[in-house]
């Protein structure tokens, strides 16, 4: 079965490029054009195949299907102004290298923990040719130049505006914030000796100097932790602030992404954690993070009005 997201991006390719995708010579005449775009075309099994890809990444997300008018309508839009955006970036001479397609495909594949060749395999065994997978990539990075081009230079920030969000921020977020943690306990028994306490402590240190060295902490937490979580490697899963003992939440205002905690003493022995990810809290967004945040809603909104003006501007017939 194809991976989800291998899914995702090929849906996606085939959304926003279906006309690179090739079809049989002799229904290339008989294919009806759906839209004139200023001096290009889309034709009919060009919005079919983008139809059917849009479809499919909504049945991955979990979405609900529009009507099939009402999703037709916005699948010729997006082919719309995608080709609209290539044309101006060919008119303005902005393109990518190989190296740079390159980088983008091997940053993919990282990402997803497989080689190259193996998205390479992937992509075709989903029956698309790769040299047509390198296009889409190609066209995405020339779009996103473009609009960087044409409006990232226009987007100020204030101070003001910053502070203004981390306070909303914080406001809205307050106690929803969830933690995904991994914990190891090196237990004591009820009325432990001061010689047990040592030899807990000690136990305790070594294994944290093992876990900042690069040690597996779901290795070092099946053989060394006790408790119910041992078996999954310590793994606590998602918890909110509220939900994890005070001893543990006092840790997270100043745990960073992948940072060991620890050992912390407790009656109960000498506690070890690892935060693994966090979602909506508001004490870990920075300034940078908040300005990123404005930066890039700005910027959505910026490029709403300006791909309709490009679109009122242009020559566009539909034929639906």
């Amino acid at each position: 079965m194809k991976a989800r997201w291998l899914t995702i991006i090929l849906s996606s390719a085939m959304l926003a490029n279906a006309g690179a995708y090739a079809k049989p010579e002799n229904t290339l005449s008989l294919d009806r054009v759906v839209a004139v775009v200023n001096d290009s075309v889309i034709t009919n099994s060009e919005l079919a195949l983008a139809l059917k890809a849009a479809k499919e990444q909504l049945k991955i997300s979990n979405k609900p299907v529009p009507a099939e008018t009402a999703l037709r309508k916005e699948v010729l839009d997006r082919l719309i102004l995608e080709a609209l955006q290539l044309q101006i970036a060919k008119r303005n001479n902005i393109e990518v290298s190989s190296d740079d397609i390159n980088k983008a495909i091997q940053d993919m594949a990282n990402q997803n923990h497989i080689s190259v060749e193996q998205l390479k395999k992937a992509v075709e065994r989903d029956g698309i040719e790769y040299s047509t997978f390198r296009k889409r990539i190609n066209d995405q990075m020339i779009v996103s130049r473009l609009q960087q081009s044409a409006l990232g230079s226009k987007i100020t920030i204030s101070d003001n505006e910053v502070a203004e969000y981390l306070r909303g921020t914080k406001n809205k977020k307050a106690g929803s914030a969830e933690y995904h943690l991994m914990h190891l306990h090196v237990p004591l028994p009820e009325s432990p000796t001061s010689q047990q306490i040592s030899a807990a402590s000690a136990k305790a240190k070594k294994l944290v100097a093992e876990l900042k060295d690069g040690a597996s902490f779901e290795q070092v937490a099946r053989n060394n932790s006790t408790g119910p979580n041992t078996v999954g490697g310590g793994d606590l899963g998602w918890r909110k602030a509220s939900e994890l003992p005070s001893l543990f939440a006092n840790q997270l205002s100043s745990l960073k992404l992948d940072e060991i905690a620890g050992p912390i003493q407790a009656s109960n022995g000498f506690h070890i954690l690892k935060l693994v990810d966090v979602h909506n809290d508001p004490t870990k967004m920075t300034a940078q993070s908040a300005k990123n945040m404005i930066y890039h809603r700005k910027f959505d909104e910026q490029l709403h009005v300006w791909l309709q003006q490009l679109r009122d501007s242009a020559y566009i017939k539909i034929s639906l």
